[in-house]
């Protein structure tokens, strides 16, 4: 066991130095010159690299080595650019037209008094919401995928659109 984990070490050493010059440039064109972004996409290169290790032959040639590696930043990069497309309206602009407002932030105290109707999760994911997270950020501290969570909300705001009725 120890001789394949050196091995894999070896192999992800070898891979890093051979190719680190090109994943900086397409991290570079990823983040769009954003210093600290091209930071995090490498290392999130790197790391798809390690985990997908497996899947490369070991006498693959160079050729078949960089369409690999090249594969496993695009991974990356179609995530990265997925999550930036998730944009999130805050809960209370969607609920405007429908909330009566009361005081300075009238529609963020009624919607925290409609908040009663929700059970713990989804009072912690509303308050997620007002403090202007993504939808990404609040799946990861709830523990969910961006998609159930975005069915929770809409189930969320079926519930308090009844407490108004």
């Amino acid at each position: 066991m120890g001789d394949a984990r050196t091995h894999e070490y070896t192999r992800l050493d070898e891979l890093v130095a051979r190719y680190r010059r090109l994943i900086r440039r397409l991290c570079w064109r990823n983040a769009a010159g954003d210093e600290a972004v091209c930071d995090d996409l490498m290392q999130e290169c790197y790391l798809a690299i390690w985990q997908h290790l497996s899947n490369i032959r070991s006498d693959a040639n160079r050729l078949e080595e960089t369409a690999w590696v090249v594969w496993q930043c695009r991974g990356v990069f179609s995530h990265y650019h997925r999550r930036g497309r998730i944009e999130t309206v805050p809960l209370d602009e969607r609920m405007a037209d429908t909330i009566p407002a009361s005081g300075s932030d009238g529609s963020r105290e009624a919607i925290e008094e409609l908040a009663a109707c929700l059970n713990p999760r989804e009072r912690q994911a509303l308050a997620l919401m007002l403090n202007d997270y993504t939808d990404l950020e609040i799946a990861e501290r709830l523990g969910m995928r961006v998609d159930s969570f975005q069915r929770m909300r809409l189930r969320m705001i079926e519930k308090m659109k009844q407490q108004i009725r």
